[in-house]
């Protein structure tokens, strides 16, 4: 079966229903919608749901396989302008085909949905790598990136991989995490969050993971200029991408068995592979 690319009906649908579990606003246009408080904004690009916030993302396209699963107990929703029309709602049932799960995707889905520019083996290596991870990139757990059709593809997972993975180990006993911050003093500072004032130089990030059979927690200190792409989403929350490659690395280093040789894309020394999660 073809797959078939998500309406904005159908989007309009699933962003409702995360709008209500979450008590949240929805206002919307012609070109997407918006969850307000938050002013998170929820578009379609080449019919697949697009938010920067990855967490949202991965409840959208929860409800949206949900529906395409079970179309007869879609959601209720009370606003008349978002119910859907006898027609849409049939068409819901072959939604599944657009997100249908990882081990029936096809090398062509790959290159379709995933990255236009991969060959059949780059394609085939990324879906490989998926299974055996066990990695779903539907729900952003994993990338394939390529700048161009002269350079190697690369497969990257997203933070939300480690930890989900991390989390489903019976030893995980939870992480906490930060930057690392120099105080217009001189005095350095390692704190939780990333909250930095505009007087303060950012250093690096940390992470410490907590594993119930070890003694002692595994920390990860990583520096600032290390990563720094001073570009885009690194010139724009550089405390967020250098957390994050804290973490990742932590995890990595706590589970080597099921994490070892997989990284995330923050932690790709060049400048133009950035994903924000």
């Amino acid at each position: 079966m073809a797959a078939r690319t998500i309406t904005m009906d159908e989007l309009g649908t699933a962003v409702k229903e995360y709008a209500s579990r979450h008590e949240l606003t929805v206002s919307s246009n012609e070109k997407g919608f918006c969850l307000m408080p938050g002013d998170t904004v929820i578009t379609l690009a080449e019919g697949k749901p697009s938010c920067s916030n990855a967490e949202i993302l991965d409840s959208l396209i929860e409800i949206l396989m949900d529906l395409a699963e079970e179309p007869a107990r879609a959601p209720q929703i009370e606003d008349r302008q978002y119910r859907q029309s006898t027609s849409t709602m049939k068409e819901k049932a072959s939604l599944g085909a657009l997100v249908k799960p990882v081990s029936q995707l096809s090398i062509q889905d790959i290159k379709e949905h995933f990255c236009k520019l991969a060959t059949d083996q780059e394609a085939y290596t990324f879906l490989q790598t998926c299974l055996m991870a066990g990695a779903n990139p539907w729900l952003s757990e994993a990338y394939l990136i390529k700048y161009d059709e002269k350079s190697a593809a690369k497969t990257v997972m997203g933070k939300y991989y480690f930890l989900k993975k991390a989390e489903k180990h019976p030893q995980y006993g939870g992480f906490s995490s930060g930057i690392i911050v120099q105080k217009p003093d001189g005095k350095i500072e390692e704190r939780v969050g990333k909250f930095m004032l505009s007087d303060e130089k950012l250093l690096g990030g940390w992470c410490e993971v907590t594993r119930l059979d070890r003694k002692v927690p595994l920390k990860v200190t990583v520096s600032f200029s290390e990563y720094d792409k001073g570009n885009g989403q690194w010139r724009k929350m550089g405390p967020t991408m250098i957390e994050k490659v804290a973490i990742v690395q932590s995890h990595r280093d706590s589970f080597p068995s099921d994490l070892g040789g997989l990284y995330d894309a923050s932690e790709i020394i060049e400048s133009e592979c950035v994903v924000v999660e």
